[in-house]
């Protein structure tokens, strides 16, 4: 076996965690989902996303404003972040879904205090 069909074998094996809702949500739920590292091809993935998001915001507001959140470094944070746990994130019963619909559903059903919790799971 040669080192690339190694290496792609361990790919599709990445090491999960498993992480209970119960312990990010402000709300007890039961169930549970699976946290795998990203690679580098899925993080640009989220960060296009992510980018393409906030564009979008962008574009319904006058030219002053959109240019003070540019300037601002954390204008694409939280997004990017949501985009990254959502590619992260797999069902706990198949890895090879995602455990929540879109990553549009994560920002509109979870808080930033829940997304920061979840994050803290992904970063260890």
């Amino acid at each position: 076996m040669s080192i690339v069909q190694r290496l792609e074998a361990a790919a599709k094996n990445r090491a999960h965690i498993t992480v209970k809702l119960a312990d990010f949500l402000a709300h007890p739920v039961e169930g549970e989902v699976k946290l795998r590292p990203l690679f580098v091809a899925e993080i640009n993935a989220a960060v296009e996303s992510a980018l393409k998001q906030r564009k979008s915001l962008l574009a319904a507001l006058p030219e002053s404003h959109a240019r003070q959140f540019l300037d601002d470094p954390s204008f694409l944070e939280d997004v990017k972040v949501c985009e990254i746990l959502w590619h992260a994130c797999r069902d706990a019963e198949d890895v090879t879904k995602p455990a929540f619909p879109t990553s549009q559903w994560m920002r509109e059903q979870m808080t930033n205090d829940e997304l920061a919790a979840l994050n803290c799971f992904y970063d260890r």
